[in-house]
């Protein structure tokens, strides 16, 4: 179950899963979820005209005008040359720089790095990138970090015919590592015959920091920022970057990123001694007034109001206007799709999404993103289809995988090919729970067993967890009796976590907690405790739109399995009306 994160489609096994995500959000296996979809992760340039297609110079003069390709570059990973090993993350920093460089020049759209990263693993020729990309050029380049001084590589291609057009060395003092930046940045707008405006110039041009030992604590951050490993990863990113803030107070790169990383530990629960939260306002505000209407204090604003104050809306309308200065900055489109979502306006989290792929082709996530907002948008058909080309075009990812058997279950009945879908991957098996409670009922004590095995070496609290969803296999197979032993003994644990933390006050899913520990506080038949949950759970202001799902779907599986039989079939027919522009119509129940 750990397997299947950040998701929500409208099954109750799934909800389940959402739940626990959002309950225990270290539990996360980075092999299979993508990429925190950083704002630096950029790769490929191409024009923000689509529709503009121009024949490349030697197609031109060879009369290969067939061969017309966009009017484009893109940029492939820096090779690290340098022969101490500890430099490699320097390489990586000077290509990420030199395409947000190129970001900034907005005739141009910028791919993600994930995504060439990808391309660049599976040894495309020149001229393939080119046709698989639509691209016109290619940039191929290379560092080496040497002492005080740092050597960048670049050359240009043609991708109609593997022929270089232009390449230069630059040696330099480490200190001038941003005007190699810039002027790698200026050079291609020239071979592109793109005319920059002085305020292109000024934004290419603009040193982030004076501190070579801050920029490297800066880039060693943002490297980790490019995985997420949930809060884990947050606590390593934050003294590397207060680090650098102690050695440049001016650096504001640094200090949009540290407020992100603050709210982030705040977002999954993990600010326990409630110290980030004071700390992300201190440094926004700092940020919003040494740069006022500026991309910073728009960014700084937006991830303090979408981390820390869950204020979707706002969060929304500030990371819209920091995209105007970088329309194809893949983090603020995330972002921006994310609290569409959050509000209900499915219809646009698909329009960003889709926008998204277009920068990102390779970003499993966004992927499996576009599906949920096309199943709560009600397209089932284009979802399917999504699902589909994504378990095919991402093999590996079990949130693919589990969507897709999902759709075929939920909306065609298809109880065979869902079947289909885990019977060939024992792992996923063996963690997928709709699969697991409906291969019980042919072969129950087996699928316990297996479950039990999920045990070794976890946690007393996901024992627990394993421990309550026996039971709820247990129970929709007839053996009560059985069921509520697991469940009696997985709910203690939970109850003492209950006691040993304030959910209330230091937990920002405090009513999706309660909602889900309701349900296997029935399961367990301790009503008392049930009435104490549910005393405390309306007393709890309702999440956005989207978690409001999993809230009131827990919510009614608790009463039901209480007894509550006719309030749980009225929040489960209640519980959303889609419409077909994608609203999410919350009715309400009281």
């Amino acid at each position: 179950y750990r397997r299947q994160r950040q998701m929500c489609i409208r099954d109750r096994s799934v909800a389940g899963m959402f739940a626990w995500q959002q309950m225990n959000p270290q539990v996360i296996d980075s092999g299979n979820i993508a990429t925190n979809n950083t704002a630096e992760n950029k790769t490929t340039i191409i024009p923000t005209n689509k529709n503009t297609v121009i024949p490349t110079q030697a197609g031109i003069q060879s009369g290969q005008v067939e061969s017309m390709l966009t009017l484009g570059v893109a940029v492939l990973p820096f090779e690290n040359l340098s022969e101490d090993p500890n430099n490699a993350f320097f390489a990586g920093g000077v290509y990420e720089d030199v395409l947000t460089y190129l970001s900034r020049i907005v005739q141009w759209r910028v791919i993600s790095r994930t995504s060439m990263e990808k391309i660049a693993e599976r040894g495309m020729e020149i001229t393939a990138i080119g046709k698989h990309l639509d691209v016109s050029h290619v940039l191929e380049g290379s560092v080496r970090r040497s002492g005080d001084s740092v050597r960048v590589t670049v050359q240009l291609i043609d991708a109609s015919n593997d022929e270089h057009i232009w390449a230069e060395n630059y040696d330099r003092k480490l200190e001038d590592i941003f005007a190699i930046q810039t002027e790698i940045a200026e050079k291609i707008a020239e071979q592109l015959k793109t005319r920059l405006t002085p305020e292109q110039h000024k934004l290419i041009a603009t040193r982030p920091t004076d501190n070579i030992g801050a920029y490297d604590l800066f880039i060693k951050a943002r490297e980790l920022s490019r995985e997420w490993n949930g809060s884990e990863g947050f606590l390593k990113q934050i003294p590397l970057l207060e680090s650098a803030i102690q050695l440049d107070p001016n650096f504001v790169d640094a200090q949009v990123m540290l407020v992100q990383s603050y709210g982030r530990m705040f977002w999954t629960g993990q600010d326990y001694e409630g110290a980030y939260r004071p700390k992300a306002e201190t440094l926004k505000n700092q940020i919003v007034a040494d740069y006022p209407d500026s991309f910073y204090a728009y960014a700084a604003q937006g991830y303090y109001d979408y981390t820390i104050e869950r204020k979707y809306p706002s969060a929304l309308g500030q990371f819209q206007l920091a995209s105007l200065e970088r329309p194809d900055d893949v983090e603020l489109l995330t972002y921006i799709g994310a609290a569409n979502k959050r509000t209900g306006n499915f219809e646009q989290g698909i329009a960003i999404t889709k926008n998204i792929l277009s920068l990102d082709p390779e970003d499993v996530s966004s992927s499996n993103e576009l599906v949920t907002n096309l199943i709560f948008a009600n397209r089932i058909k284009e979802a399917f289809a999504q699902a589909k080309n994504d378990v095919k075009k991402f093999p590996k990812s079990a949130i693919s995988k589990t969507q897709l058997a999902n759709i075929y279950l939920k909306y065609f009945g298809d109880l065979e090919s869902y079947y289909a879908i885990f019977d060939n991957d024992a792992e996923y098996s063996n963690t997928d729970w709709l699969y697991s409670r409906l291969k019980a009922s042919k072969n129950l004590s087996k699928t316990i067993n297996t479950l039990e095995q999920l045990k070794l070496g976890e946690t007393a609290l996901n024992i627990a967890i394993i421990d309550l969803r026996i039971s709820e296999i247990l129970n929709v197979n007839g053996e009560e009796i059985t069921s509520q032993k697991y469940a009696l003994k997985g709910f203690e644990t939970i109850k003492n976590v209950i006691t040993n933390e304030n959910f209330l006050e230091k937990n920002p899913t405090a009513k999706l907690r309660y909602a889900y520990i309701m349900y296997f506080s029935c399961l367990a038949n301790d009503k008392d405790a049930f009435n104490l949950l549910e005393e405390k759970f309306n007393t709890i202001k309702d999440p956005d739109i989207y978690s409001l799902y999993a809230v009131n779907n827990y919510y009614a599986n608790a009463l039901a399995e209480c007894g509550d039989t006719l309030k749980a079939w009225s929040i489960f027919k209640n519980i959303t009306e889609i419409s077909s522009y994608g609203k999410i119509i919350y009715i309400n129940n009281t």
